[in-house]
């Protein structure tokens, strides 16, 4: 009867400690456990809770001591060593937790479902202990006290220039509350890279961050909308939703529920494209492969989201992925998992896009990168060369610190260059609004599509991937065409700045075609120029009172005579092909003008190059 009543009072006492422990006073809850265990050192339970304690708390060298006491004790629950078992794995001792494994999964009293989880994680610390014999050479390089700070920091958000970063940063509700404490609540901070490192950061200015949850942030390349995750909103559809802001002058405005996306489940850790079009975000709402899954959303025209869209089972399992991000070029997703091939608990993955909504099999970032721990809230700056992590490794301010790492070449992806566009009327000089379209030229896709603000103070973001050919088009009914080619190069580092001035549409006016094509001596149109030409009749085609005529030019390297034939056949090259496209040939009369008309000397390839030219002329 004593015995039992000294058992039920050790229960009491385990259970008012687990409470501490889950409210993160972990410095109180391990000398109410040491003390506990000092009057009852059989006590199976003490020893997982008082080795993750010290673990938490930073005390290896104390961790390690006591699971080595427990390997003393005579009975032993196979429940107990699984979950020393995992504790080890976390924290990197993978010999020790594959030998809890190996005990637990043969212990006589072991049912088969405790047994299917060892075995599982005995294969999974087998496959990392491969990884990390493999591990490249990286070095994490903390952000820096402006950043980190005795609290959690995580879920950076990178500008596309590199010149600030907003995070979510858990704080105190009230004074004097411990930072590892359930008394907190998330904010978002925005710090700035002033010199050599990040400026102290502050909370985000305006109406976002509230005394509830805001965190993980995705934000436009223009800076101007963004889109988080708040969580037991009143208007709120689920545990956690998904809302946006937008920016009005330095301050963020008042949030909204985006309703078409948000479900009675949770919706979480949302990653937008530069240009706003496409939002990625994690969900675990009815319907997906597994605990959560990764959905895409397209904006529309009128600004609201399309129907959720689960990706399929290259990228979800029956397990849980989360934290997607989808770099600026448009290209690559990287996303966490507990599927697939993991190291520890989630690990991250990259993903190469092969259609709108279809990606290639996934692969592991390895160690160091990825852990026994959980690796979450990975982001890789549009240079492609460096990433930022959190981790809570030793060393750091905290708990969860940012940090950042030089990504090894076998895992950089393409470089994006970013353009800042600004249309104006010519006459006036005051910002319109226009369609503003980008078309990689090579491949005849569509890479951003959006009209422009005629705020004088905004303008368009455009990030291009290096190593390809962009035309860029601006249209407005009543204005000239306006088209421009961009071959985008390594070289290029910061976002180049352009203001275009667009003229109404005036009898006698020209305007160049440059992204029309002909191979040397030929009047064959090279694919190339299909786009072009396309762009050019739907103007056509929405400007009907528009005639024109087009006109081919060479520079000076045949004879008057040939150049002049050459320089017709061309034009008359671009008449055809507009006809295909449904122009009437009424509208339209061509002429070759050969070398008659330069723009540049003919005594650099640079100026002969501009020489040749088709160009158009309003009748």
């Amino acid at each position: 009867m004593l015995l039992s009543q000294q058992n039920a009072d050790v229960n009491v006492i385990y259970k008012k400690i687990l409470n501490i422990y889950k409210n993160g006073d972990y410095e109180v809850a391990v000398n109410k456990a040491l003390y506990l265990f000092s009057i009852d050192s059989e006590y199976e339970k003490l020893y997982p809770l008082i080795v993750d304690l010290y673990f938490k708390l930073n005390k290896p060298d104390s961790a390690m001591i006591f699971y080595k006491k427990y390997e003393g004790l005579k009975s032993k629950s196979p429940e107990i060593i699984y979950t020393l078992g995992n504790i080890m794995y976390r924290e990197g001792y993978l010999l020790e937790a594959i030998n809890n494994y190996i005990q637990c999964k043969s212990h006589a009293k072991v049912d088969s479902i405790l047994k299917e989880k060892a075995l599982k994680n005995y294969y999974r610390c087998l496959n990392a202990k491969r990884y990390m014999e493999n591990a490249q050479k990286i070095e994490l390089i903390n952000l820096g006290e402006g950043i980190n700070s005795c609290y959690d920091e995580y879920y950076p958000m990178i500008s596309v220039d590199e010149k600030y970063i907003i995070f979510t940063r858990r704080v105190p509700k009230w004074g004097g509350v411990s930072a590892s404490s359930s008394n907190t609540q998330e904010d978002f901070y925005i710090s700035y890279f002033e010199g050599d490192k990040w400026s102290n950061a502050k909370p985000l200015p305006g109406k976002i961050n509230t005394i509830k949850n805001e965190g993980a942030s995705a934000i436009t390349a223009d800076g101007n909308y963004i889109v988080f995750t708040a969580c037991d909103r009143i208007e709120g559809k689920g545990s956690c939703d998904l809302y946006y802001s937008v920016k009005k002058g330095d301050l963020w405005s008042e949030a909204f529920n985006i309703k078409e996306i948000n479900t009675p489940f949770w919706e979480s850790q949302p990653s937008l494209s530069p240009d706003g079009k496409y939002l990625f975000f994690a969900s675990n709402r009815l319907g997906g492969y597994g605990e959560s899954d990764i959905y895409m959303s397209v904006r529309q025209e009128n600004g609201m989201w399309s129907k959720p869209i689960l990706l399929d089972s290259t990228i979800n399992t029956k397990y849980a992925e989360i934290s997607p991000f989808i770099h600026p070029n448009g290209k690559v997703l990287y996303f966490s998992s507990k599927g697939h091939n993991s190291i520890g608990g989630f690990d991250i993955f990259m993903s190469q896009r092969i259609g709108e909504f279809s990606f290639s099999k996934p692969v592991n970032l390895g160690f160091p990168i990825n852990t026994t721990k959980d690796d979450i809230g990975f982001i890789v700056s549009s240079s492609g060369n460096k990433a930022f992590i959190v981790s809570s490794r030793t060393g750091g301010y905290g708990l969860n610190d940012i940090y950042y790492f030089i990504l090894p070449d076998s895992l950089k992806t393409t470089k994006t260059v970013f353009f800042k566009i600004s249309v104006y009327d010519s006459e006036t000089n005051k910002a319109i609004e226009v369609r503003c379209k980008v078309i990689n030229l090579e491949k005849n896709i569509v890479v951003y599509d959006k009209l422009t603000s005629s705020n004088e103070n905004d303008y368009v973001y455009i990030g291009l991937p290096v190593n390809e050919h962009y035309g860029l088009y601006i249209v407005k009914e009543g204005y000239m065409f306006y088209s421009e080619h961009f071959y985008v190069s390594e070289k290029d580092t910061i976002p180049a700045v352009k203001k275009i001035y667009l003229s109404k549409i005036t009898k006698g006016k020209s305007f160049t075609l440059p992204n029309i094509f002909f191979d040397t001596d030929s009047f064959n149109l090279k694919p190339l120029s299909y786009t072009e030409l396309i762009q050019l009749s739907e103007y056509l085609k929405n400007n009907t009172n528009v005639s024109i005529e087009i006109c081919g030019h060479t520079d000076n390297s045949g004879s008057d005579e040939y150049n002049k034939k050459l320089s017709e056949k061309r034009a008359y090259s671009v008449y055809s092909f507009l006809i295909q496209q449904g122009i009437n040939k009424n509208r339209m009369t061509y002429k070759g003008y050969g070398s008659s008309k330069p723009i540049a000397s003919n005594e650099t390839s640079d100026g002969r190059s501009l020489n040749r030219r088709t160009e158009i002329v309003i009748h």
